[in-house]
């Protein structure tokens, strides 16, 4: 359980600062007539068909969009580079003012800068590190929109078993107008401590995703639309049912093949805080 609490912690400071976002991918059942349609298939195998063709294999990563905050009065411009199950670094920069703040991802450790207020805060991972040696690649696959099972890595063949996989109510006969849950843990309860749903329509693309643990009274709801090629997401982060933070990102596909970020350069006038501290900085 300590892991468990770790780790969405860790999510929950990372999507704060900008980590969440997904890319669509099509769906490949079709009638004669080109037009997607109900199978006959299980809905395990019919979601399958409609979300694996797109998870191609990589080895490094960029996206680039806009954040857009009620509080900001204007829309800085956020990069993710990504380094397949070793980095992620997510720099965050605004007109006039250029990098504002960076976040740094590895195996091992935690690394926020906010450039503004010259503090940064760092962290070992060790517990999430030992427990979850994996988790770098979890998020990465999050990040590029692929359903993760907690602990076992992108949705796949192979784990498609450890989740719940249902239809979703719809009156249509179309496919693309299908939707399916996918539940973690399987056969969830109102009694588990951890878990989350997620919504994926029927070309393959997340609607949204819901993630909450109890101890903490948190929750975690993201939500997703595609205009042109493009991922417009809202984040939304809720304790004690009461909205605490909401942010909009607007990402474009993502880059792949792409080249690592300037390294990250810290002098004599920045101030080591917690994480705490950091995040009251804003």
């Amino acid at each position: 359980m300590k892991s468990t609490v770790s780790f969405f912690r860790l999510i929950i400071l990372v999507s704060g600062l900008l980590l969440f976002m997904p890319i669509g991918v099509l769906a490949d059942v079709t009638d004669e007539s080109g037009s997607l349609k109900l199978s006959e298939l299980s809905p395990k195998e019919d979601m399958l068909n409609a979300v694996l063709p797109g998870y191609t294999s990589w080895k490094t990563a960029e996206l680039s969009g806009k954040l857009r905050l009620e509080s900001l009065p204007i829309s800085p411009t956020v990069k993710i580079y990504m380094r397949k199950d070793s980095l992620i670094s997510i720099t965050v920069r605004a007109s006039f003012l250029g990098e504002v703040g960076r976040i740094q991802l590895t195996r091992d450790s935690l690394l926020a800068i906010n450039r503004m207020k010259h503090v940064y805060c760092q962290e070992s991972l060790g517990d999430i590190k030992y427990e979850y040696p994996k988790f770098i690649g979890d998020i990465q696959a999050f990040l590029l929109g692929r359903v993760v099972v907690f602990k076992s890595g992108q949705l796949s063949e192979k784990n498609a078993d450890f989740v719940d996989i249902n239809v979703a109510e719809t009156d249509s006969v179309v496919m693309e107008d299908k939707s399916w849950t996918l539940t973690f843990p399987k056969n969830r309860t109102e009694y588990d401590e951890f878990g989350y749903e997620y919504l994926v329509n029927g070309t393959g693309r997340m609607s949204n995703i819901c993630a909450e643990l109890q101890p903490l009274d948190v929750k975690l709801r993201i939500e997703f639309n595609y205009p042109d090629s493009r991922t417009d997401m809202t984040v939304m982060y809720m304790k004690e049912e009461e909205l605490r933070f909401m942010v909009n990102l607007l990402f474009d596909a993502p880059r792949w093949d792409a080249s690592a970020p300037a390294p990250v350069k810290i002098n004599n006038k920045y101030r080591q805080v917690s994480i705490s501290q950091f995040m009251k900085s804003f």
